[in-house]
């Protein structure tokens, strides 16, 4: 191609035009998430809970937990028979 010269390469036809701006809409959105989720993988600090297990969060005094009485998962918790959940619910 000589300098200045137009190219040939883009859509004529409105279906072809409709085609190629939907794929660099599509390009442009994949390369925002992309962008923001390594933007926020580097900037969260990864730290280290100091339990692994819910008999550990039991026992420890640093964390609250919990669920607010009256919603869906107290009432799950309550008709739960699991040990670990039975020791996490109020007396």
């Amino acid at each position: 191609m000589f300098p200045g010269a137009a190219s040939n390469l883009l859509p004529i036809v409105p279906v072809g035009q409709i085609l190629a701006g939907a794929w660099w809409l599509v390009a442009i959105i994949l390369y925002a998430v992309y962008t923001s989720n390594l933007i926020a993988f580097l900037a969260v600090d990864i730290t280290l809970k100091p339990f692994n297990s819910l008999e550990e969060l039991v026992e420890q005094a640093e964390y609250q937990y919990g669920v607010e009485d009256g919603i869906v998962q107290m009432m799950l918790f309550k008709a739960s028979l699991d040990v670990a959940v039975v020791l996490l619910m109020p007396l």
